[in-house]
């Protein structure tokens, strides 16, 4: 079923089209901040079109005691209060004060649950960008505002897939700039606007913001050199490029058509292997690939298609772990799987992170626990399954020992089952 106009599925699907349509229009270096919770499961989206680094920031609406769902005002993580006009006259004073203490207290709580108690960024000669699942009365948005103008940003943007027109128009005079998709005349409430409208926990909060984090945070190296190359310090990965991104790539393998395809990339892409290494040739192509793909192709989208492209021009055994600058990291291996690629988890003091690396051997160094991992046995399988058991110029050892040349022979496939079916008739102890 179609959305109607104005209407989104939920968050991400908020967050996507906002940071979408700020993507157009915004060319500052930033910083997004979410507003909890709601809003920062839109600004992780938003924050993630931008490439900007993503934070929180408290603000907690002031209720009205008879009517909590109400607020008369809001108060953020600096002590701003910001009061609707015309709060005193509907809310005793002496009872604002008292409103206005405990959800001072329930801030300090937030930013323990939901920052480790960490302080916001530093604001001053920053681009702000506040964003909000939506805006209704607009008074935490307001709050969040001064908040931002007393921490020294030096322009503040509010922006949300939905508000109502008078939220707006007092906004417009407090901000530098306000960024609404939809603010229709007819506006009741943001869950209106949302298919899908749920609670967002302190939680899942907090889990949005350390993938936001992992995001922000990689790194690439390798144990060995090259198999093509002379152990020489210049032809240390990883190897680098700045176009069309940013990349770093390490890879684990070799190439059996490196010359070829390095002669390849010099004629048809102009492209300049300095090194002997095989991870350049890689580096090369790849870049080469993204080159061609079209502009304003989705992202992903084009990394597979060039990935792919890859896999017509390299050909050989080998695992492939790289960077690209504002995007993050990407792994990829040989079509026919020939090279491992290991995926786990780090933890550490400092939360816990991906990490992605060839050989399991590595492990044991980094101290990760093992979530997926994928060797030699698997590709037999697949290509027993298809009936297909040549591999075109292939030749290279893996983890076990064996040694592969050529092809996977029904002679190996054989040896492999009964192997197995030795292991599965052995006598375990009770």
């Amino acid at each position: 079923m179609s959305l109607k106009a104005g209407m989104f599925q939920d968050r991400t699907d908020a967050g996507k089209r906002l940071g979408t349509a700020l993507k157009q229009s915004e060319s500052r270096r930033t910083l997004v901040l979410g507003i909890p919770r709601g809003g920062v499961e839109v600004a992780y989206r938003v924050a993630e079109a931008l490439a900007s680094k993503l934070s929180i920031l408290i603000v907690r609406k002031l209720p009205f005691p008879e009517v909590p769902e109400s607020g008369f005002g809001a108060v953020a993580e600096d002590g701003t209060v910001y009061l609707v006009p015309g709060a005193e006259h509907r809310v005793p004073r002496s009872r604002i004060g008292n409103i206005i203490r405990r959800q001072r207290t329930e801030v300090i709580r937030r930013i323990e649950a939901l920052r480790k108690g960490c302080p916001l960024p530093g604001l001053q000669n920053y681009s702000v960008i506040l964003v909000d699942d939506g805006i209704a009365m607009g008074s935490t948005v307001q709050a969040a505002v001064r908040c931002c103008h007393n921490l020294g940003a030096v322009h503040i943007t509010v922006a949300a897939p939905v508000g109502s027109p008078d939220a707006v128009a007092s906004l417009k005079e407090t901000a530098d700039d306000v960024f609404v998709l939809f603010s229709p005349p007819s506006f009741r409430a943001v869950a209106d606007f949302y298919r899908d409208w749920y609670d967002v926990s302190d939680r899942e909060v907090f889990e949005i913001m350390r993938t936001a984090a992992r995001a922000r945070s990689h790194c690439a190296g390798n144990t060995a050199f090259g198999t093509q190359i002379r152990l020489s310090y210049c032809n240390r990965e990883p190897f680098l490029t700045n176009s069309p991104y940013g990349i770093a790539m390490v890879h684990n393998g070799n190439l059996t058509n490196f010359r070829e395809l390095r002669e390849e990339l010099r004629v048809k892409d102009r492209i300049h292997c300095n090194s002997g290494s095989d991870t350049e040739a890689l580096l090369g192509a790849l870049a080469a690939e993204l080159n061609r793909t079209p502009a304003g192709r989705n992202f992903f989208e084009a990394l597979t298609a060039s990935i792919g492209g890859v896999f017509k021009r390299a050909i050989g055994a080998y695992s492939v772990i790289g960077i690209i600058a504002g995007k993050g990291m990407f792994a990829f291996r040989d079509p026919h799987g020939i090279r491992p690629l290991v995926w786990g988890t780090r933890e550490r003091s400092s939360g816990a992170s991906d990490v992605v690396f060839s050989e399991e051997e590595i492990r044991r160094y980094i101290g990760c626990n093992l979530l997926l991992y994928q060797k030699i046995d698997d590709l037999v399988e697949a290509v027993t399954r298809k009936g297909e058991h040549s591999i075109d110029r292939l030749s290279m050892p893996y983890l076990d020992g064996w040694y592969v040349t050529g092809d996977l022979s029904r002679e190996r496939i054989r040896m492999r089952e009964n192997r197995r079916a030795a292991e599965r008739a052995r006598v375990r102890p009770n």
